[in-house]
């Protein structure tokens, strides 16, 4: 699934980000630009796959996978676009390391809603953490919200600890979904083509949390 993450940042060492050219080595940073507060560079990693013959064993880097980096620098924030993988890969980069501290920035359950208004948000299912329910405590619960009354109800509940939210959304009249992870200050989805198509670029769509 793609992804977008936010996190809030530092930076450890000014003297810049070192930008390739071209994919040279086997993970790195290319396309450079700055655009006023927002910086955008890609960080790129090579993938590769072993075949074995007889007593040899070959590596052909067969692939290079992408993540699109924002640094809103007004706010100290990133925004990173690309798969699972490849946002894990980044964050334990050391180049990435030694530029900035990291840490998770979460989610308002009500803010992704105001941000994501004009796509008719439905909640269809929450996750919580440390709920004592049937005589037990337990670290994490899932549920499937049936109406928008039971959706209030919840998110008006101080008392509940909403880590994940699962949101049906509309792009005109294409319906998918969006699965947020608030602890960790995540979005996940399938569709990136609706999105692109609606939104020019995933930076106009990631940008819509940060806007609230």
């Amino acid at each position: 699934m793609f992804c977008i993450a936010y996190r809030k940042i530092k930076v450890k060492d000014k003297s810049g980000i070192v930008v390739h050219e071209e994919c040279v080595e086997n993970q790195g940073f290319c396309l450079y630009q700055e655009d006023n507060q927002v910086i955008h560079f890609k960080y790129y990693k090579k993938i590769n796959s072993r075949f074995e013959t007889g007593f040899l064993e070959t590596t052909i880097a067969n692939s290079i996978r992408y993540a699109d980096v924002f640094i809103i620098s007004d706010k100290n924030l990133m925004m990173i676009c690309g798969s699972r993988y490849c946002i894990n890969a980044l964050q334990n980069f050391s180049e990435f390391r030694k530029l900035f501290y990291i840490e998770k920035l979460s989610l308002d359950i009500n803010d992704c809603l105001k941000a994501y208004s004009f796509m008719k948000p439905e909640i269809k299912q929450i996750s919580l953490e440390n709920v004592k329910a049937f005589d037990i405590s337990l670290s994490k619960i899932t549920m499937e919200l049936k109406n928008s009354l039971d959706s209030f109800k919840l998110l008006n509940n101080k008392k509940l600890n909403i880590t994940e939210a699962l949101l049906k959304v509309n792009i005109s009249s294409i319906f998918f979904d969006l699965l947020i992870d608030l602890k960790d200050g995540e979005i996940f989805f399938d569709n990136v083509d609706y999105i692109l198509r609606e939104f020019s670029e995933i930076k106009n769509f990631g940008m819509l949390i940060l806007e609230e």
